[in-house]
């Protein structure tokens, strides 16, 4: 299923329950930031994301460390830390981006970052993904378990992270294809991975020299390693916030083929904002 402003709608619906039950928003929940802080980002993803379909121009961001700056600053800039506040914030602005984009067309173009283009299903699904791993990261940081729903973690990776790599590769933005790989790891590496995503399409990613390409399968073309994996295990595992070997173990990803042993490279190899 596409994404669409209803999933939207649920996904921070879900990360503003989350929120409601933080007992101390100064509480480490991920990386720099804190529960408070971690709550803002949240709201900021979703005011962009208004912006963007109500046709404001996007920041001019050349790279990610630029993104990362502008998320900061926006962070520093916002003056609630209160993460009932917030949730709320975070549903009525949910309700406002539905009511903007209500009978429009999923594959309606806006102008995003860098320069990109993005269909709507692709700003949906932005939202849903962010919302949807920050839930995790608010449930864990309390002690709790948050399972990402097969359909948003389904939407974020078919509907925003396929896309998004295919845009910021044709448009030459952020650094074009070399955006989205860790240099250190993957300058010299080459590979072809064809992964199935349960409940969704087969994609080819190609590793060559720093780069990554995803495509539609290409008959003909020698895949060195297939995996497959179960939507909600694959987006955590991509976003660093679980292993491989757990959910290998409990048969939520497993992989194969004449290189089976690249299936453990490839979380290293990409980089995510």
């Amino acid at each position: 299923m596409a994404a669409d402003e209803r999933a939207v709608v649920r996904a921070a619906g879900a990360a503003a329950r989350e929120l409601r039950t933080v007992r101390d928003p100064n509480r480490h929940a991920h990386g720099d930031w804190n529960l408070g802080e971690l709550g803002v980002h949240m709201l900021h993803v979703l005011d962009f994301e208004l912006a963007t379909v109500r046709g404001d121009q996007p920041p001019q961001i050349a790279d990610f460390a630029a993104l990362s700056r502008l998320t900061v600053d926006y962070v520093r800039a916002e003056p609630s830390r209160d993460p009932k506040d917030l949730a709320d914030r975070i549903e009525a602005r949910a309700a406002q981006y539905a009511a903007a984009t209500e009978g429009r067309s999923a594959e309606a173009e806006f102008a995003w970052m860098g320069g990109t283009r993005l269909p709507l299903r692709t700003l949906h699904a932005h939202v849903i993904s962010e919302m949807s791993v920050h839930s995790w990261d608010v449930a864990h940081a309390e002690g709790r378990s948050f399972v990402v729903p097969p359909d948003a973690a389904l939407a974020a990776l078919e509907d925003f992270v396929v896309p998004l790599v295919q845009a910021v590769g044709a448009a030459g933005s952020f650094g074009g294809p070399t955006a989205f790989v860790d240099q250190a790891r993957g300058r010299d590496f080459r590979a072809r991975y064809a992964v199935q995503v349960a409940g969704g399409s087969r994609r080819h990613f190609v590793f060559a020299d720093g780069a990554l390409h995803i495509t539609d399968p290409q008959s003909g073309r020698p895949v060195d390693c297939r995996v497959w994996a179960e939507p909600s295990a694959l987006l955590l595992v991509m976003w660093g916030r679980a292993g491989q070997w757990p959910a290998v173990a409990r048969g939520r990803m497993r992989a194969w083929g004449r290189k089976p042993w690249l299936a453990m490279r490839l979380p290293s190899l990409l980089h995510t904002p």
